[in-house]
């Protein structure tokens, strides 16, 4: 055999192995894609109301039933009926904190345990629930519901002159704190952005509507710089307290 035959049977050969490497590729590829795709429209057994559920309603058995649901419309959160520990042991017993229409996907952030009141089961009379959300994470350590605080705003004010200087006020006294827990907020959520999610401290404040009113203001003008400060136990005090500022914190 000569030399230009022994050469052709090579590229020969390198151009089949080529061939099938490319068909190789091509088929994993294609397969992999259909697999995908076909995955989205996998039905999953979900668990969802049989009826009509008012909130605060304790579930019961005939109170669930299973559907058939495309893998892509399965809710976040939503309970698979094929789970271990999962399924409908997982519901039985709990309480709705809303309406669940006929046929709804339940999750379990719609649920909660019957031990638990709702706020507006504890709300003393005359007063209203006031969330407040805070930057400052350090007093979610000391701070628990039934504890009483008193809120801070840092607002900025603009002198005769045109000039501007920040004072801190203290706007309520003595707030009784009825929940406090913590909030992450993403927003990258439907939005491409570089920005990470940030997490904030949630309290439920127990205010009047007038307190409600200076509340809202003071987190306008201060543009969100508000704190608070916890109170000793059984600490009614609410003499007159001097604003902070630039000029006398220097004194």
């Amino acid at each position: 055999m000569n030399t230009e035959s022994i050469f052709g049977n090579k590229r020969v050969l390198q151009l089949i192995m080529s061939a099938l490497l490319a068909f190789f590729i091509v088929h994993y590829f294609v397969e992999g894609e259909l697999t995908k795709k076909l995955g989205v429209y996998q039905m999953v057994d979900v668990i969802v109301s049989s009826r009509d559920i008012p909130p605060r309603t304790i579930l019961s058995a005939g109170d669930l039933s299973i559907k058939p649901v495309p893998r892509q419309y399965v809710e976040p959160g939503a309970v698979v009926a094929k789970v271990p520990g999962g399924g409908r042991d997982l519901l039985l017993g709990k309480k709705t904190l809303t309406a669940l229409p006929v046929g709804a996907q339940i999750p379990i952030s719609a649920l909660t345990d019957p031990s638990m009141k709702d706020i507006d089961e504890i709300i003393p009379p005359g007063k209203l629930a006031f969330i407040l959300r805070l930057g400052n994470l350090d007093v979610s350590n000391i701070i628990n519901p039934g504890h009483h605080v008193d809120v801070l705003a840092t607002i900025s004010v603009r002198q005769s002159d045109g000039s501007t200087h920040r004072i801190v006020k203290t706007i309520l006294r003595n707030v009784l704190i009825l929940s406090a827990g913590r909030e992450v907020y993403n927003p990258n959520v439907g939005i491409p952005s570089n920005r990470e999610p940030s997490e904030t401290l949630v309290l439920t404040l127990a205010v009047s509507s007038f307190e409600a009113e200076r509340l809202q203001l003071a987190q306008a003008v201060s543009q969100g710089e508000i704190n608070v400060i916890l109170r000793r136990h059984a600490d009614d005090d609410l003499s007159p307290i001097q604003p902070a500022t630039e000029t006398n914190i220097l004194q």
